[in-house]
């Protein structure tokens, strides 16, 4: 018996605000592969609840930052 995850990679991304898995996995600075690996993997959906929230928070802080050539 194999473990399926309650989501696929797609739904998560879009769940935590990224419009693409390449997006989160951009901003997660890893591998859409190394994603779709955890998410597979029953012992690393906390791991993969971190890393989630962590690209979120990059996200947040680029937006957040803003454009450089608005503060001239």
């Amino acid at each position: 018996m194999s473990f399926v995850p309650d989501y696929k990679l797609s739904e998560l991304s879009k769940m935590a605000g990224f419009d693409t898995v390449d997006e989160l996995a951009k901003y997660a600075c890893t591998t859409r592969q190394n994603l779709d690996n955890w998410n597979k993997t029953e012992s690393k959906q906390g791991f993969l609840r971190v890393v989630i929230m962590g690209a979120k928070v990059m996200k947040a802080q680029e937006i957040r930052s803003g454009p450089q050539w608005l503060d001239t």
